[in-house]
């Protein structure tokens, strides 16, 4: 997993990254977040609007340690 979450961040998939990183986690809610953030990236392709949720979310994700 962390192999396939390297890889990710290399070719810049930084949401699908943290996807995996919330399954391997066994986050449902996390994982979710990010696929809904995934969406909305698809829908307006662009990331700038929805950095900041991305952050918070990231921040959430570094209290579950």
């Amino acid at each position: 997993t962390i192999q396939a979450v390297a890889k990710m961040t290399d070719s810049n998939a930084h949401t699908h990254a943290r996807i995996e990183l919330a399954q391997a986690l066994r986050d449902k809610k996390l994982e979710k977040a990010y696929r809904a953030i995934n969406e909305l990236h698809n829908y307006f392709r662009q990331m700038n609007e929805l950095t900041h949720a991305k952050a918070k979310l990231g921040n959430e994700t570094l209290e579950l340690e």
